[in-house]
């Protein structure tokens, strides 16, 4: 270009390319959205559990004292954070599979701070909780041992 540097000549044409881009930019479809709320509706689920589950750590001292209480634990004799496979399948409605996913989420989770902690298993609703609630119990382990 007549009468401007390089430097000049080099912003010109940045500044004509960034102007194609916004105007090109402008008439793409709305309807190609790079982020899909649907597909990530499950993972939001979970991280929303998760993140309460972990914002309770000051509940686990509360915890911690109540589970120590032995005439709590007169009926209930698994411990969740202790269990084996096979002891979890000796629990109503838990087989391999299901037993499977408690072992996976407590490894995940590195332990259960209450029983209702196994609402976070596929394939244990309200239902199922209520059936092995009085078979087991949480033992809550310090963050510090």
């Amino acid at each position: 270009m007549v009468g401007l540097t390089e430097k000049e000549c080099r912003a010109y044409f940045l500044v004509c390319a960034l102007l194609l881009i916004g105007a090109f930019a402008r008439y793409l479809p709305k309807s190609s959205v790079v982020f899909d709320e649907e597909y990530y509706a499950p993972l939001f689920e979970e991280f929303e559990r998760l993140s309460a589950r972990a914002d309770s750590f000051d509940r686990a001292e509360k915890l911690k004292i109540r589970n120590m209480n032995p005439e709590r634990h007169a009926r209930a004799f698994i411990d969740l954070n202790t269990a084996s496979r096979e002891e979890l399948q000796s629990l109503p409605r838990v087989g391999p599979a299901l037993s499977a996913r408690i072992l996976a989420l407590r490894e995940r989770l590195g332990s259960f701070l209450d029983v209702s902690d196994l609402l976070m298993v596929q394939g244990i609703g309200e239902k199922t909780l209520e059936l092995i609630r009085d078979s087991v119990y949480v033992e809550v382990i310090s963050p510090d041992e």
